[in-house]
């Protein structure tokens, strides 16, 4: 038997405020953080590939190799991967990088 216990939705206000937040200097982040191919997709799907240009200047950066390689299909290119495949590890990859 499978029982779901979560799901992943983004509410519809999120791909106005992300581009709201990468165009505004004041806000734009530092780095990305990526968590797994789906936080790739979803993050792509909010962005849409017509706003790529904003993330210049942001780094993007991968939890492992398989999220690295979903970035790397997408047409981005991770500038960090966490030597662990944990969060701890991805902050502090993060964290080095800046």
């Amino acid at each position: 038997d499978v029982a779901e216990a979560y799901q992943t939705v983004m509410p519809g206000t999120s791909a106005a405020a992300l581009r709201v937040v990468l165009r505004d200097p004041e806000q734009k982040p530092h780095a990305i953080a990526f968590t797994s191919s789906s936080t790739v997709h979803n993050f792509l799907q909010l962005l849409g590939r017509e706003n790529l240009e904003l993330l210049g200047g942001v780094k993007l950066a991968s939890i492992g190799p398989v999220t690295s390689e979903t970035l790397r299909k997408a047409g981005l290119q991770p500038d960090v991967e966490a030597a662990e495949y944990t969060i701890p590890a991805l902050a502090t990859a993060i964290a080095e990088s800046l």
